[in-house]
C-alpha cells in the first residue's frame, strides 16, 4: 500500500483537472490581486504548467517578481527564461520581437529527431498519420510568413520520405487539412453541428480491420483502434511484481509418489487453496471434499508443496477461468485418464476441448 504524501498522483484522471484548478486558484486570489505584478505584466497566458508573459520594468522588477512566484507555495518552484537577441521559444513556437509586432515560427529542440512511427510497421493507419495530421494542422493554423511556411512544409515532406510514407498520401492529407481550415474560416459564425456518432474501441488486427471500420461507419458507428502489445507494455512496469503462488486461477497438484493429479481453480489466492487442501490430511478429514487429499490418506502418500504443484493459468474469478478448468482437466485427463483424481463428464466432443 502506498499513500501520496503531496502533489497528485501521475496518470490518474482527476491529476490534471485538479492541478488545473489549483493553478487557477494561485492566479486568481494572489497573482492577478497583486498591483505590482499587474501594473508590470502587460500581457500573461499560461498553457498547463508554462506561462508566457510580456513583461514591462526593469531586471530587479523582473527578479522580484520571480522572487513573487516562487514564495506562492512550498511546493511550486518556477524557472524563468528571458528573451535572447529578441527571441523567446516558448512549447512549439519561437517568437520574435518585430518593431511593435511579433513574427511566429515553429521551434523544435536541438534533439528532435525525424522519427515517427514508419509505413511499414503493424499499426492502424490512423496512428501512422496523427503526428502528420498534427504537423499539418499547426503549419496551417500559425500565422507564417510564406518563407517559412515553405521550409516547414519541406521538412514536412522530408520527415515523411525518411520514414517511409508515400508521397500522394501526405499530399492527400495535406490538400484535406488546408481545405478543412479555409471551411472552418467561412463557418466561423455560422458553425456547423455534425451529426452524433457512437465510437467504440477495438484491438487493430491488420488490414480486416479497416474492412470493419468502414462497414460500420454507413451505420454512423465510429471505430477507433488500440495496439496493446508495444515497446511500453514490455519495458514499463509501474505495479510490484506479485508472486504467482499470490495470484489466482488454474492450479495442478501432483501425488510425489505415484502419477496421480487434481486440476482445480480458485478465485483466491494459490496458497490459501492449497493450504486448504493439505490441512485435510489428518485422520478426523477422512472423507473430506478434497479428492486430492483423499487420494494421499488412503494411499499413504505424500506432496511436496515447493515442488509438486503446478499453476497452469492465472485469472481472476469469472466464466473465464470456469472455462479454464474444464479444459484443463479434459485435457490431462485425455493423456493419463487413470491417474485423474477429477470428476469428467461428456463434454459432446465441444472443440474447446479438443487437444
Amino acid at each position: 500500500m502506498y499513500i501520496q504524501k503531496t502533489g497528485l498522483p501521475m496518470g490518474n484522471n482527476l491529476s490534471p483537472l485538479l492541478a488545473e484548478v489549483f493553478l487557477s486558484h494561485l492566479e486568481t486570489q494572489l497573482i492577478f490581486k497583486n498591483d505590482f505584478i499587474t501594473h508590470k505584466f502587460l500581457y500573461y497566458k499560461r498553457y498547463v504548467d508554462d506561462i508566457f508573459i510580456i513583461f514591462k520594468g526593469s531586471d530587479v522588477d523582473l527578479q522580484t517578481s520571480f522572487e513573487f512566484f516562487n514564495s506562492l507555495h512550498p511546493n511550486i518552484k518556477f524557472t524563468f527564461e528571458k528573451e535572447t537577441n529578441k527571441t523567446l521559444n516558448f512549447l512549439d513556437l519561437s517568437i520574435t520581437r518585430i518593431h511593435k509586432s511579433l513574427k511566429i515560427n515553429v521551434y523544435r529542440k536541438p534533439t528532435t529527431t525525424d522519427h515517427v512511427i514508419p509505413f511499414s510497421s503493424f499499426h492502424p493507419l490512423s496512428h501512422k498519420m496523427a503526428a502528420f495530421r498534427f504537423f499539418l494542422n499547426r503549419l496551417y493554423s500559425l500565422p507564417l510568413n510564406q518563407i517559412d511556411f515553405n521550409h516547414e512544409l519541406n521538412l514536412i515532406h522530408r520527415i515523411a520520405y525518411n520514414n517511409g510514407y508515400p508521397y500522394n498520401s501526405i499530399l492527400k492529407l495535406q490538400n484535406k487539412i488546408n481545405f478543412s481550415h479555409a471551411i472552418r474560416s467561412f463557418t466561423a459564425l455560422t458553425p456547423i453541428v455534425p451529426e452524433p456518432k457512437v465510437h467504440f474501441s477495438l484491438p487493430y488486427i491488420g488490414p480486416a480491420s479497416h474492412q470493419f471500420q468502414n462497414i460500420l461507419n454507413k451505420y454512423n458507428i465510429n471505430i477507433s483502434f488500440s495496439s496493446k502489445d508495444n515497446l511500453k507494455s514490455c519495458l514499463v512496469h509501474t505495479k510490484d511484481p506479485i508472486n504467482a503462488i499470490d495470484k489466482s486461477g488454474v492450479y495442478k497438484l501432483n501425488c510425489k509418489d505415484c502419477e496421480a493429479f487434481y486440476i482445480g481453480q480458485t478465485g483466491r489466492k494459490f496458497s490459501y487453496r492449497i493450504s486448504e487442501h493439505l490441512s485435510f490430511l489428518k485422520p478426523k478429514y477422512s472423507n473430506s471434499k478434497s479428492s486430492f487429499a483423499n487420494h494421499l490418506m488412503n494411499e499413504n502418500h505424500t506432496c511436496n508443496p515447493d515442488g509438486d504443484i503446478e499453476i497452469l493459468h492465472t485469472c481472476s474469478k469469472s466464466t473465464k477461468l470456469n472455462l479454464l478448468e474444464i479444459k484443463e482437466i479434459v485435457r490431462h485427463h485425455n493423456k493419463n485418464p487413470h491417474s485423474s483424481l477429477n470428476e469428467v463428464v461428456n463434454f459432446n466432443k465441444n472443440l474447446l476441448f479438443l487437444n
